[in-house]
Order: structure tokens, then C-alpha cells, then sequence
């Protein structure tokens, strides 16, 4: 799930806590996708295809095999959709690192 679709999740959840208390809520895109077709698709957004590829390994052990976030509560009881797709929110993030954002997180020199 791409930040601002996260910032608002916990926005809604911290401005609606009385619809939510002794419960849980998912927040996630609501959409499954596999580690091998997200790492294509940041390769291929990357226009690194043909120049890198993934590599895969063995899992460890426990590792969990397939995971999406079940979001109907979130959309019944605080109105959430996500507004980005896995794959707009993947070409925000990359254009963020392509545009040098990153390097305002990093530590100043002293």
C-alpha cells in the first residue's frame, strides 16, 4: 500500500476510534499480488528490463507464502479505499527515488 494511502488509513482510524474500539481493521490495497510479479514490475518501471532480474532463494523457514490484507471492514465501517494502485503507488515511489527525496532522510554531516 502506497504512504498517503496509509497516512489516511491511520487518519481515519485516529478521527473514528469509537466505531473501532475492541476491534480490528485491515488496511492494505485489497489486491494479491506475488513477490516475482512485484519485482518485475519494479524492474520494468525502473527501465531495468533486460538488465536485472530477480533472484530466488530458498524460504525461511515459517515464511508465509501468500498474504492480502482483507479490507472490507475498513471500506464498510470508515468509508476507506485505496485511491492508489499497486502500481501507481510503486511508480510514485520510484520517481521519489529517482528525484533524490531520499537523500532529505539522510544523516547530515557533522
Amino acid at each position: 500500500m502506497y504512504i498517503e494511502d496509509s497516512v489516511r488509513a491511520y487518519d481515519l482510524v485516529l478521527n473514528s476510534y469509537e466505531k473501532l474500539v475492541g476491534g480490528a481493521v485491515n488496511f492494505g490495497t485489497g489486491k494479491e499480488i506475488s513477490i516475482l510479479n512485484l519485482a518485475n514490475l519494479t524492474i520494468s518501471l525502473t527501465g531495468l528490463k533486460g538488465k536485472l532480474k530477480p533472484i530466488h532463494v530458498d524460504p525461511r523457514p515459517g515464511e508465509v507464502t501468500r498474504l492480502c490484507a482483507g479490507i472490507e471492514l475498513a471500506k464498510k465501517t470508515l468509508d476507506f479505499e485505496p485511491k492508489f494502485s499497486i502500481e501507481n503507488g510503486l511508480e510514485k515511489t520510484i520517481m521519489w527515488y529517482k528525484d533524490g527525496r531520499y537523500e532529505e532522510w539522510l544523516p547530515g554531516e557533522e
